[in-house]
């Protein structure tokens, strides 16, 4: 039986988490710079390039959600949202 991850975490299972996993590491290893300084700075420079590949990645796909959409659907997602932020 094959383990299905929870929905929190099926970006895990996306190729292109990981491609920018492995890109925002690329970035930290080969900058000359990574060599003198501390490594908490190139720590930093890792998770902040990955937060933000991460949060544009979910962000388009949001969008792309949305768009696809019906009229319908998109009015109905809207009400949901805004009964949400009245709670």
């Amino acid at each position: 039986m094959a383990y299905k991850l929870p929905e929190e975490l099926s970006f895990l299972g996306k190729m292109r988490f990981w491609a920018m996993t492995i890109a925002s590491a690329s970035f930290v290893l080969v900058d000359p710079a990574t060599q003198t300084r501390p490594w908490y700075v190139s720590v930093g420079m890792f998770l902040s390039i990955w937060g933000a590949g991460f949060w544009g990645t979910q962000t388009v796909d949001r969008f792309g959600e949305k768009v696809g959409k019906t009229e319908v659907e998109a009015k109905e997602d809207i009400k949901e949202e805004k009964k949400e932020e009245g709670e």
